[in-house]
Parts: structure tokens; sequence; C-alpha cells
């Protein structure tokens, strides 16, 4: 399991997450997702931030929920037994 394991939604920000295992462990941030402003054109970014990950103190990535009062991401690591709460 090395594999994209976890989706997560900003329906404000109009942002996805998606959470890779392991090897590395990843968090990528899909921006401009869904496409809902037909005057403009359709772009798709997507954003990493490898650094941050890699001082994440879990072996591995299970879940993601994007809490929308705090505006914080909830990453679940099943290995590991914990859940952490990221802000920006």
């Amino acid at each position: 399991n090395k594999g994209f394991e976890g989706l997560a939604y900003d329906s404000v920000g109009k942002r996805l997450f998606v959470a890779k295992e392991r090897d590395p462990m990843l968090i990528y941030e899909v921006r401009g997702f869904p496409h809902d402003n037909p005057r403009q054109p359709y772009a798709t970014h997507v954003v990493t931030n490898p650094r941050r990950d890699a001082r994440l103190f879990v072996r591995d990535l299970s879940s993601l929920q994007f809490d929308e009062r705090s505006g914080h991401l909830l990453a679940l690591s099943d290995e590991s037994k914990l859940l952490l709460e990221l802000d920006i």
C-alpha cells in the first residue's frame, strides 16, 4: 500500500486534498476543482509541500477530512494510531 489513500474536499476554498500513503508520504492539494466558471479557461493546479510532509511524525496516511469550521485538515495514520490536525 503505497498509493493514494485518502481524499478530503474544502467546499469554501474549492480544494481537493489527496493523501499518498507512503514512500514518499505526501498530501497533494488540487486547486481549481471543480470548474464552476464557464467564462474562464479550465485549469487545475496541484500543490505539494514535501518539506512539510517530511516533518509529519506518522508512518503512513490512511485518511483525510477537511473541517469546514476551523479550516483545518485532519490526517489519520493507521500505523501510528494518530490523528493530526493541520492548519495552513
